[in-house]
């Protein structure tokens, strides 16, 4: 699934892996079959920043990725967060139903 995301399209094996590893992660599954994943960044404090959201094509539409969002925002290591930050190149209007706002982000770092 992330080998055809435009954000891990790159990564390899080694750092998927030790992000994951480094995350609260979360999971969609149909049928015992994975379709949708997403991991969150935190210190269970003052931030927390969602990550690598993702639903399999064929099975985008249904809700499920803003149900994955509504259980991920609800969950107690993120609901009571200072700030929750999210990047993305697209879903925007997904994300702004739940409060998040388009903005300019400073990064740095090689991704």
């Amino acid at each position: 699934m992330l080998r055809s995301s435009y954000w891990a399209s790159n990564r390899n094996r080694n750092h998927i892996v030790k992000a994951i590893e480094n995350s609260l992660c979360f999971s969609v599954f149909v049928h015992d079959i994975q379709i949708g994943f997403a991991r969150v960044v935190t210190d269970s404090c003052t931030f927390a920043w969602i990550a690598d959201v993702f639903i399999e094509p064929n099975h985008q539409g249904q809700r499920l990725g803003k149900q994955l969002v509504e259980f991920i925002l609800e969950h107690p290591a993120i609901k009571d967060t200072g700030q929750q930050l999210l990047q993305t190149r697209d879903a925007h209007t997904l994300y702004e139903r739940f409060g998040f706002v388009r903005s300019e982000v400073m990064s740095r770092g090689s991704e």
